[in-house]
């Protein structure tokens, strides 16, 4: 496949897939659906529908990435750790009462409901879009840092459609953690050999500040938490942006 075409179709793809992904999103399926463990159900059976389409049109097109060509070292996997651990660090040193809730059928579910959708996601906006920028930012020495930027805002905007039904102000610290943990997958995904170590990353950032969060802690949207996490965000971005400048001053010693 031409890179021309190629480009074409992974945009293409990009966008039908997205589309489906997002409508499942206003699926009032809880409405519909008084259980809600057979509610997950149906919306894992979807997501499962998504994902195999996902992987056809990779498969079934040739859709090949261009930009998973180096290997790092791996301290370049802090920023995503420290990410991962992010709401346990607020835990530990903000909230003074745990209240364990835990349902095994319903934590189970949430899982599996988490690989599926974190999965879809990571195969839409870092392989799918990932190459189409990459195949489309040609002539520019800054390209890895468009490419990573543009697919980062790209994930983040999609979270807008939360703002429906749900608090803004929280919304908007969604937008810019989803910001920020785009960033840190970006360049995980662009610079690494294999995709696979952002599914699991993104894997265990939604698991661990989500799902196995919320059975040991109750947290409340606050100005104290907002705080924290503009703070957080900050050092994350900056560590990433120090990361891309190594690799960066690397790669021009070692072609110069």
């Amino acid at each position: 496949m031409s890179e021309a075409k190629n480009d074409l179709t992974s945009l293409y793809s990009f966008l039908y897939l997205l589309c489906l992904y997002l409508a499942l999103e206003f699926l009032p399926l809880n409405d519909w659906i008084a259980n809600s463990l057979y509610a997950s159900l149906v919306k894992l059976g979807i997501l499962a529908v998504i994902l195999a389409l996902s992987i056809y049109e990779i498969v079934h097109n040739r859709i090949k990435p261009s930009c998973f060509k180096n290997s790092l070292a791996s301290f370049t996997l802090i920023p995503l750790i420290l990410g991962c651990l992010s709401n346990f660090f607020y835990g530990l040193l903000f909230i003074k009462e745990q209240t364990i809730s835990f349902n095994a059928s319903l934590f189970t579910m949430d899982i599996f409901i988490s690989i599926f959708s974190i999965t879809i996601e990571e195969l839409l906006f870092r392989f799918l879009f990932l190459t189409f920028l990459s195949l489309k930012i040609k002539e520019s020495k800054n390209k890895d840092l468009l490419v990573i930027l543009f697919s980062s805002l790209a994930f983040c905007l999609m979270h807008v459609i939360n703002f429906f039904g749900n608090d803004p102000l929280s919304v908007l610290a969604q937008l810019g953690y989803t910001f920020v943990l785009g960033l840190i997958l970006g360049v995980i995904a662009y610079y690494y050999e294999t995709p696979f170590l952002t599914i699991i990353g993104h894997f265990l950032f939604n698991f661990l500040n989500q799902v196995f969060f919320s059975a040991f802690y109750s947290l409340t949207f606050s100005t104290q938490y907002l705080v924290y996490s503009i703070v957080f965000a900050l050092i994350m971005i900056l560590y990433t942006l120090f990361l891309v400048y190594l690799i960066r001053r690397k790669k021009h010693y070692a072609s110069s």
